[in-house]
């Protein structure tokens, strides 16, 4: 939640005006509306919704505007307690003045859906992955949240992970990838592309391939980062 809060804490200082439909600012303070509520440090949200949390994800794909999915999805280590924290968060956004009502969503046990002033709505359920595992979702749309519950395969032990593994070498595990060529095309089919944050780094991405970090920890207790970028053969960076 911090580095989530400081993140839209730069954007916000940097970001000039923009009339798009759909801007790096507006994703993230969509997302933070619920997040802020959840991480609160207050003795109700630890009782209500940091008592069940176990691991947390953030996730994101698509190529435009109709396909876009993303959220947080949350490990729970009480199905009957992250089932009621649906409801509660609901009615905590509902009070700060949000547009809040109940969804259905195949595969939930409780779902519901915000307004947050975003193209799509901020919904949120919990439910059962496919393997049985209980998980509460915040997605952007129903189809956010299906993708989170319904996904059969995670990125561990892909030919992106494993591509990324090699690169980096030294048996140095990757904790980040990117593949720019499919980031550009889902910033430009969505159009964020023109954003003021983005903007004055178009030039540059278009100029890089991949990137790949992971950390080691060698005997001497010295922790190392390893990074690796790949550049497009005869791009000018910037150009």
């Amino acid at each position: 939640m911090r580095g989530l809060r400081s993140v839209l804490s730069l954007i916000s200082a940097g970001a000039g005006a923009s009339n798009a439909t759909l801007s790096v600012k507006g994703l993230l303070a969509g997302f933070l509306a619920p997040l802020d509520v959840l991480g609160a440090e207050t003795p109700a949200a630890r009782r209500d919704f940091q008592s069940w949390m176990s691991s947390a994800a953030l996730f994101a794909s698509g190529s435009g505007l109709l396909n876009l999915r993303g959220g947080v999805v949350i490990l729970s280590s009480n199905p009957a307690a992250s089932r009621e924290a649906v409801g509660k968060l609901a009615l905590a956004l509902r009070r700060s003045g949000m547009q809040v009502g109940p969804a259905t969503i195949p595969g939930t046990d409780a779902a519901a859906s915000a307004r947050v002033g975003l193209p799509l709505p901020l919904d949120i359920a919990d439910g059962r992955d496919a393997s049985g595992k209980t998980k509460f979702v915040i997605g952007l749309g129903e189809g956010s949240v299906t993708a989170a519950l319904t996904a059969t395969s995670t990125l561990a032990g892909g030919p992106a992970l494993t591509a990324a593994a090699g690169a980096l070498g030294e048996g140095v595990q990757p904790s980040t990838t990117i593949d720019f060529p499919t980031l550009l095309g889902l910033l430009e089919a969505a159009g964020l592309t023109e954003d003021p944050t983005i903007a004055p780094f178009v030039g540059y991405l278009r100029s890089l391939t991949t990137l790949a970090g992971g950390g080691s920890r060698p005997a001497g207790g010295v922790e190392r980062l390893h990074i690796t970028v790949g550049l497009r053969q005869g791009a000018e960076p910037g150009g």
